[in-house]
């Protein structure tokens, strides 16, 4: 519970101090242009439905409901879904805040042919992760899509992180300076060791995105891929 709360609490400041993106990111736009529209063909007029996990501010969601997509979210901040509800009215009843490990098989009475997961997946234990994704492939609709992305060995918040007893996966990440604040984040060393976590679901493609700035490297993997059968 200590992981949670303190996760929990890092995005709560976060948010009374006015975080969130305003625009979809490089690589989510890439992941709709290149991969949804181009080789799935799945184009804004099919009203395909499409669930956020750790939706934050919603930014995402409204970016795919331009697109033509039945946007659902949901995430453990408060504040976080009371700004998605605003920037999202038309949907308002389908962005939920939800408790750290609730079953989110049960929210919703409905299916999902996407599930989109960004910087959300890593702050959970592997027992948590194993148990989530085995909740996304109930909701999942045959042939279903899903993008997950994990932070890396390679990203500048391993440097500071220290293994943690008890914490099944996660370790300590403590940052000073600008961003001050503890955080319990999953990563992950390599592909296969990406591909290997996420094997309930079939790869489609494997990459990753970052940026290297003063702060240093912001190395995450992304796995895209389709639910088996």
């Amino acid at each position: 519970m200590r992981k949670e709360l303190d996760n929990i609490k890092t995005y709560i400041n976060k948010y009374q101090q006015g975080y969130g993106i305003v625009y979809p990111e490089a690589h989510v736009i890439r992941l709709y242009e290149k991969f949804l529209k181009f080789e799935m063909g799945i184009d804004r007029a099919e009203g395909q439905r499409i669930l956020d996990f750790g939706c934050g501010s919603g930014t995402h969601l409204e970016y795919f409901l331009s697109k033509g997509f039945d946007v659902y979210g949901i995430d453990v901040i408060p504040q976080a879904i009371e700004q998605a509800q605003k920037k999202i009215p038309t949907h308002k009843q389908n962005l939920v805040c939800i408790k750290p490990g609730e079953d989110i098989s049960v929210i919703f009475e409905t299916k999902f042919d996407i599930i989109f997961a960004n910087q959300s997946l890593y702050y959970l234990s592997n027992t948590d992760l194993e148990n989530t994704l085995a909740q996304f492939e109930t909701i999942l609709n045959p042939n279903g899509i899903v993008y997950f992305t994990m932070m890396g060995t390679q990203c500048s918040y391993y440097d500071f992180s220290t293994e943690v007893d008890d914490m099944d996966g996660l370790r300590k990440v403590v940052l000073d300076g600008r961003l001050n604040e503890t955080s319990y984040i999953g990563f992950v060393h390599n592909e296969e060791e990406l591909i290997k976590k996420f094997q309930k679901f079939k790869p489609y493609f494997i990459g990753y995105y970052d940026c290297s700035d003063r702060d240093g490297s912001t190395f995450h993997h992304q796995f895209l891929g389709l639910k088996y059968g």
